[in-house]
């Protein structure tokens, strides 16, 4: 594997008139389109120019948090996203924003769509599944899962090859749980994110180490 010595970055000095210096999130659409979540709001960057969707006295309805996440494109053209107070479904055919009820307006840290168009929602409390037919919403939490604790703060998403759905949490593990089964189970302990580049690679966040050693760990798992 080369080793890369030197980066070059050039600013885009179109990015300079977001409405926050903090970037939570980039995600590219399938029309090319990118959307940057930031701490005042959802931007959209078209390679010409930025536009920005907040709460504001123009629009005072959009968001109730304009504290965004994440942002993910299922395959109906819709763009969901995750905020510090919920979770909204943007119809870029329509132009509609609008509110998704979950069981609990928590922190919406991370979303995946996977391959049956589901939404998968992790928040800080608990992981949700949304049905978009259906329009029907799971929950996996300690009340109907056993094995997992009673809260805990979803920070990754991930399908594999298999279809089963891997989520990293805040120092509570790693769990897969089964697209065959829906039976959820513990990997390692104390994952913090995953990111799929061909292998799985898994960071962990490990307590405990000397002083001098670093607090990070990367694992790969091969997919079988």
């Amino acid at each position: 594997m080369p080793i890369i010595v030197t980066l070059k970055f050039n600013q885009i000095s179109m990015l300079n008139t977001l409405p926050s210096a903090e970037v939570q999130q980039v995600y590219r659409d399938r029309e090319g389109l990118m959307w940057l979540a930031t701490r005042s709001g959802l931007c959209s960057y078209d390679g010409y120019q930025v536009k920005t969707y907040r709460t504001s006295v123009f629009s005072p309805n959009l968001f109730i948090s304009n504290n965004i996440y994440c942002v993910a494109e299922d395959y109906s053209h819709n763009l969901w996203v995750g905020t510090d107070y919920g979770l909204y479904v943007y119809n870029k055919v329509s132009g509609r924003m609008n509110k998704i009820n979950l069981p609990n307006d928590n922190t919406v840290s991370t979303l995946l769509v996977t391959r049956d168009n589901n939404v998968w929602i992790g928040t800080n409390v608990e992981l949700c599944r949304y049905n978009p037919l259906t329009k029907t919403i799971r929950e996996y939490n300690s009340k109907n899962r056993r094995n997992l604790p009673k809260s805990f703060s979803v920070k990754s998403l991930l399908q594999d090859t298999n279809g089963d759905l891997l989520f990293g949490t805040w120092s509570s593990g790693l769990y897969r749980i089964s697209a065959k089964t829906d039976n959820v189970g513990l990997i390692r302990n104390s994952m913090l994110t995953i990111q799929p580049i061909h292998y799985t690679w898994i960071v962990m966040n490990v307590y405990g180490l000397a002083h001098g050693v670093a607090d990070y760990i990367v694992c790969i798992i091969r997919e079988t």
